[in-house]
C-alpha cells in the first residue's frame, strides 16, 4: 500500500516533542500506558509502541480533516497528540466519537499530569501499596489499634483504589 505523498507528516523533532511532553505515555486518559522501554536485545536502542497522531488529518482523505489549515499547521506540534498504537488506531477508526475538541482536551490533561508529577518519585503499583501501608500504620499506630485492625484498614483503603 503506497503512502499518500500529499500527507503533512510530523518532523522527527515534532514527534519527539509530542513523546517527551506526554511523558512517553499514551494521552488517552483511559489508557495512559507507557509507550517506550529499553530494548532487551540491544543496549543502545529502545522499543516504542507509541506514535504522534494527527488531531486533524495529515491529508484530505484522513479523519477529522480540516481544509482551513495550512500544511504547516497540519504538521505543527499543536495538531498532534501522543498515543499508543492501539489508541492511535482507534481514534482514527472512530473519528466521529473522538472529536478534535476531545483529543485536544486529552493532550492538555496528559501534559498537565506530567507537569504535576515533575520532581516527584514514580512508584510501581507494589511500591505504592507498600508506601500506603506504611503511612496508614504510622497514622493509626498512636491510637493503640491492634495489628489486625491496622491490616484490615490498610487492605480496605487499598481495595478502594482498585
Amino acid at each position: 500500500m503506497a503512502k499518500n505523498s500529499n500527507r503533512d507528516n510530523f518532523t522527527e523533532t515534532t514527534r519527539r516533542q509530542l513523546w517527551e511532553r506526554a511523558g512517553s505515555r499514551c494521552s488517552n486518559p483511559e489508557c495512559k500506558i507507557g509507550t517506550s522501554a529499553p530494548n532487551r536485545d540491544s543496549s543502545d536502542k529502545s522499543a516504542r509502541i507509541g506514535h504522534g497522531a494527527h488531531i486533524t488529518a495529515a491529508s484530505s482523505d484522513g479523519p477529522r480533516y480540516d481544509k482551513s489549515l495550512t500544511s504547516a499547521q497540519r504538521k505543527h506540534y499543536d495538531n498532534g497528540i501522543w498515543c499508543c498504537y492501539n489508541c492511535g488506531h482507534r481514534i482514527d477508526s472512530e473519528f466521529k466519537t473522538f472529536t478534535v475538541e476531545q483529543l485536544k482536551q486529552w493532550k492538555r490533561e496528559a501534559e498537565q499530569s506530567i507537569v504535576m508529577g515533575l520532581n516527584k518519585p514514580y512508584y510501581t503499583e507494589l511500591e505504592h501499596k507498600e508506601e500506603t501501608q506504611k503511612q496508614i500504620r504510622t497514622l493509626l499506630a498512636p491510637s493503640g489499634a491492634s495489628t489486625e485492625l491496622l491490616e484490615e484498614t490498610t487492605q480496605n483503603i487499598l481495595h478502594s483504589y482498585t
